[in-house]
């Protein structure tokens, strides 16, 4: 398995391929992982850390900008979406495909290594960054191996590029990359990778929510008898639907919002104008590991997301069997999964009608779904494992 982000990094882009690494033993698999050595970067997840200690890990050094602060000295970096996209866009200038691409000879060097001396069935590479299938693709040319290759976003539309030539490039490489993997595997259904890719979605970790909650308990700092919604994550740049919740807000009495994450300086300045401060609770950045309680704890769950695709949040909002509050274009990726789901409540991005609907929603307080079973983690690992066997010429299939 070849994932640049592992833990003990933290965030969403480590979930993926530590989830399939976890569960994948169950169906048969057992993964060597290929990664990078400890980069400077937003968070770390000490559960998923202790965990990984059990997994087969080999971390290879690396010449790019996250590695070299951290041998600098800065472990840690705060998340400004900001100076991360004008980063991005400075780096992606200069290295092609992305900026990790100073890994790659690091990474194709021990991982030719790990090839000689555990002689594994099948490769799988996950990303971003992009620069995990280049290494991937030096190992499959190198010594034949069955290759999935895992796109977790849309590459390269979803990747800011400096210029046409730069988008060519990446258009060029993605190419290549799709035609030599015997499997393209893709997240979103609109991760157009041609007639072979198939579909394994992002997903939630059943053991996430078994989680005992003390009679009565509550998420510190709200009313015991408010009906409690929970966002979690950054709420800065989720557009117009924003706007429209936190007006409705305004007219809900009994009501309370719980922010966990990045609100952004705008949202306080509205909570602050409109005196909103007994009705919306900032709690600041939460550890991953921390926000199963927060959602068990909550009424209802808000979602809101104005892009095409999805998001790995929505999936843990749907299997935590919780109301899920939804704010989406109707022809979006996230859509299409909230439609699969029976917890999902749709909300317009117009102030009378969120008001009508949550008061209509007030009387439920305490309702739990059943998540959909093909969205857990320990399932979709099964999926892969069935693919990886019929690559490798096992016998099982995929379910």
């Amino acid at each position: 398995m070849v994932a640049y982000y592992f833990p003990p990094l933290g965030m969403a882009g480590v979930q993926r391929p530590y989830h399939f690494a976890r569960y994948l033993p169950e169906f048969g698999w057992e993964p060597l992982i290929l990664t990078v050595k400890d980069i400077a970067y937003y968070a770390r997840d000490p559960r998923m850390a202790i965990e990984a200690r059990r997994m087969r890990v080999f971390r290879s050094e690396s010449l790019d900008f996250s590695r070299i602060l951290y041998l600098l000295g800065k472990k840690q970096v705060q998340l400004s979406l900001r100076n991360e996209r004008l980063s991005r866009f400075t780096l992606n200038f200069f290295l092609v495909p992305d900026a990790r691409v100073p890994w790659l000879p690091f990474a194709a060097l021990l991982g030719s290594r790990i090839v000689r001396q555990f002689r594994p069935q099948a490769l799988y590479s996950v990303s971003p960054p992009y620069t995990t299938h280049l290494v991937a693709l030096i190992l499959k040319e190198r010594f034949k191996l069955p290759w999935v290759a895992d796109f977790t976003d849309l590459w390269p539309t979803g990747h800011r590029v400096p210029s046409p030539l730069h988008r060519s490039l990446n258009t060029r490489i993605r190419r290549l990359i799709v035609r030599k993997a015997d499997l393209p595997l893709k997240v979103y259904e609109n991760i157009h990778l041609g007639p072979r890719a198939v579909l394994i979605e992002h997903g939630y970790d059943p053991e996430m929510f078994q989680i005992r909650l003390e009679p009565g308990e509550r998420i510190p700092g709200t009313r015991p008898d408010a009906f409690v919604i929970l966002y979690t994550g950054v709420l800065a740049d989720k557009g117009e639907g924003v706007w429209a919740f936190l007006r409705a807000l305004r007219h809900l009495e009994g009501f309370q919002l719980v922010i966990a994450g990045e609100a952004g300086a705008e949202v306080h300045r509205f909570v602050e104008r409109h005196g909103l401060q007994d009705r919306v609770l900032f709690l600041g950045y939460v550890p991953h590991q921390e926000v199963p309680r927060l959602m068990l704890q909550a009424d209802a769950l808000w979602f809101v997301f104005p892009y095409e695709t999805a998001s790995m949040k929505l999936y843990e909002y749907i299997g935590s069997g919780k109301p899920v509050l939804f704010q989406a274009p109707p022809w979006s990726e996230a859509s299409r999964v909230a439609r699969k789901s029976e917890s999902v409540v749709f909300l317009p991005n117009e102030e009378k009608q969120i008001v009508q609907i949550l008061q209509e929603l007030r009387p439920l307080k305490g309702l739990r779904f059943k998540p959909p079973e093909e969205y857990s983690r320990r399932h979709q690992a099964r999926v892969l494992a069935g693919y990886l066997d019929q690559l490798a010429g096992r016998r099982r299939s995929p379910v």
